[in-house]
């Protein structure tokens, strides 16, 4: 019965405010007492302990807490833009060939047994992709450029090689 009358009460308060007419006796709903619920027969729970006193677990730590060197992997003249947990940007005012050169050069020189070279360009627009692996890390460069005279985007990501060889995510 009380959730009827919460119902209605509902109801009519909302008929009130549409039509702008005072509610008519608006009564508040009662609500049945809460009792606790019975025991169960057979049921034992036990009492908590008290002063547990159990080892902290160790957090984590990195072998390499500074991170990956993205020194060498800065464009000359670039400009850092960004910085991520994947990585980090820069801009340069290069042309985005140039840019692109720069990267394959310096991947083929390091002689990384994962090469991948992905140059792309439609309507002016730039998008370049290139991966080097070798059985310590992981790199990754990206080279964009929306527009002839816009800058030249360049991400970088460098991540430690797996063990059992280089692998590479494009």
């Amino acid at each position: 019965m009380s959730v009827l009358t919460a119902i209605i009460t509902l109801l009519t308060t909302l008929l009130s405010v549409l039509t702008g007419q005072s509610p008519v006796a608006v009564r508040k709903p009662v609500l049945p007492p809460v009792s606790s619920p019975a025991p169960i027969p057979g049921l034992i729970i036990p009492k908590p302990e008290k002063n547990i006193s159990r080892p902290l677990p160790s957090p984590a730590v990195s072998a390499d807490p500074a991170g990956p060197d993205y020194g060498p992997w800065r464009y000359p003249g670039a400009v850092q833009v960004g910085e991520s947990v994947s990585g980090l940007s820069f801009t340069s005012n290069d042309r985005a060939d140039a840019v692109t050169d720069w990267y394959k050069q310096k991947i083929t020189a390091l002689n990384m047994n994962v090469k991948t070279f992905i140059q792309t360009k439609a309507n002016g627009k730039v998008m370049n992709k290139l991966v080097g692996a070798d059985s310590r890390q992981n790199i990754s460069v990206a080279i964009s450029q929306k527009e002839a005279a816009a800058p030249v985007t360049i991400g970088i990501s460098i991540t430690k090689a797996s063990g059992g060889g280089a692998s590479v995510n494009i």
